[in-house]
């Protein structure tokens, strides 16, 4: 820029989601955690939902994120500067959890209340701050339609389903099935009961669902940045990603601590994570997370007997079939260090793995 100051300009990618949702709901999302949490994120200084303008595209001009990657400085980091960015890291992620979203309407993406979305409701939180303040945030923004790929990948984008925002979290945890019931028949009839009870863990709360090193930016050895809060969204801690802290730091965040430790939280999730993958065919993670449902059923808490079942038959076929599934899930596992099944790895050891690959 004129003044010696860098700008970051960020386009969305074609296949990332919808590019009007998604653009509107980052800045929103951006403006949120920076202004109202207090969370070290970039000030956008100028931002276009709407592709017709000069540069043709949906766009998010922002302030350059301050520092260093946190991966890139990872390695030469001494034990006690790697405690320190860890605990800085769990007391901005227990800052996020004091803000809660209301009960009514509370699961879906942020956007500004002046952008007049269909379908949004105010931002109602609650949490530690003044009365001034929370009523400054319903005013502000509002709570609508999900940007997650999931709702919107390929021929769904056309598709005249229900993304949100969503009353209860059962109702969230149905939408993807809704489309496609016939085939779901079977996680129809348990999603409802797969997310606990606890209203303290199912409450919604703003998830920063990509918090790895490559994201968080550090200065003289403090977190000075937090960057893509694309696709961030007011949604449960007990969902079927993984949080950013997790294990004995989780501790330090309560309500956390609570969603990691549910009574069979994998058994409850993982149908939730792998309903939307049958859409390309892969009908063999759901199934599998459907069989440990019903075998675990009488452990769930639920007061109703298990409304599915799989025969032995079913169970024979579903054996074979996962033979040449596992295979792959095997050699996924094996490079897990290297590379993740999306094909992201991280830039040092980049030149190292080419060459390994080229002779083999």
């Amino acid at each position: 820029m004129d003044n010696g100051k860098n700008v970051t300009a960020r386009i969305p990618q074609p296949i990332a989601g919808p590019k009007y949702y998604m653009t509107a709901s980052e800045v929103a999302t951006m403006d949120f955690v920076r202004s109202v949490v207090q969370i070290p994120a970039s000030r956008v200084l100028a931002w276009s939902a709407d592709a017709n303008n000069p540069v043709r595209s949906e766009y998010i001009v922002m302030e350059e994120a301050t520092g260093e990657k946190l991966e890139d400085v990872w390695d030469d980091f001494s034990l006690e500067r790697r405690i320190a960015v860890m605990k800085e890291l769990v007391f901005l992620q227990k800052k996020t959890g004091l803000h809660i979203f209301q009960e009514v309407w509370p699961y879906g993406n942020l956007y500004f209340a002046s952008e007049e979305i269909p379908g949004t409701v105010a931002a109602e939180v609650t949490g530690d701050m003044l009365a001034d303040v929370r009523s400054a945030v319903m005013r502000r923004f509002a709570i609508g339609p999900v940007t997650d790929r999931a709702y919107w990948h390929k021929e769904r984008a056309e598709m005249d389903i229900d993304r949100g925002p969503w009353k209860y979290p059962r109702d969230y945890a149905v939408s993807l099935a809704h489309c496609h019931a016939l085939l779901l028949q079977r996680y129809l009839k348990v999603a409802p009961y797969l997310l606990p009870a606890d209203n303290s863990v199912v409450a919604s709360h703003l998830w920063h669902t990509d918090l790895h090193a490559a994201n968080i930016f550090v200065k003289d050895g403090r977190i000075s940045s937090i960057i893509d809060w694309q696709g961030t969204w007011a949604i449960t801690f007990d969902t079927p990603s993984p949080p950013p802290a997790t294990g004995g730091i989780a501790k330090e965040v309560s309500v956390l601590d609570k969603a990691v430790r549910v009574n069979h939280g994998r058994t409850r999730c993982d149908p939730i994570r792998f309903v939307g993958d049958t859409w390309e065919d892969d009908i063999l993670p759901l199934r599998e997370s459907l069989i440990g449902v019903e075998k675990y059923w009488n452990e769930l808490g639920v007061d109703i007997p298990c409304p599915i079942h799989f025969t032995d038959e079913e169970l024979r076929f579903h054996e074979e079939d996962g033979e040449g599934w596992n295979d792959a899930q095997d050699f996924w596992d094996s490079v897990s260090m290297i590379i993740s099944r999306d094909g992201w790895m991280p830039n040092k050891p980049y030149e190292e793995v080419r060459l390994n690959c080229s002779r083999n």
